[in-house]
């Protein structure tokens, strides 16, 4: 909660006023960025699996090892595609614990990989705040235009 809703001010707005609702959700490609970062964790943990099975004399590889993240991987591919949806921000953080667990269970590796991409998700919802925060004043240009998509826009 901001100061200024604290002490019962109204929100700091932009120059331009407080605008319209954007006429695009400047939330959709904050969604589709969520969809990239998702599959190329997927990727990531797909890649564990050759890794676990060659180094260390596939000392790591064992069935349970190898399921485990096969099925977080596939998990994680389903999840890419479903960011959209109301619960994709829970769904992604029980799937960053799930990989936090096989960083425990299977192998260090994989707790680098969830490092890495745990503090990538921390970026997109930080940036997801602010894109918030910025909307609620008034400040995204998408605010302050209308575009009428009934007029042609050849000469």
């Amino acid at each position: 909660m901001s100061d200024d809703k604290r002490r019962g001010k109204a929100p700091e707005v932009g120059p331009l006023g407080m605008g319209h609702d954007p006429q695009i959700d400047p939330f959709k490609g904050l969604k589709g960025m969520m969809a990239g970062i998702m599959i190329m964790e997927a990727l990531a943990v797909f890649l564990i699996l050759p890794t676990i099975g060659k180094l260390w004399d596939g000392k790591y590889a064992s069935g349970f090892n190898m399921t485990y993240i096969a099925v977080l991987a596939v998990a994680m591919t389903v999840a890419s595609f479903l960011q959209f949806r109301s619960f994709a921000d829970p769904m992604n953080i029980v799937l960053q614990v799930l990989l936090l667990i096989g960083g425990i269970v299977v192998h260090p590796i994989v707790f680098i990989v969830a490092v890495l991409f745990i503090a990538a998700w921390w970026y997109t919802y930080y940036l997801r705040g602010h894109l918030k925060q910025r909307m609620e004043r008034g400040l995204l240009p998408a605010q302050h235009v209308w575009v009428d998509e009934n007029k042609d826009s050849r000469m």
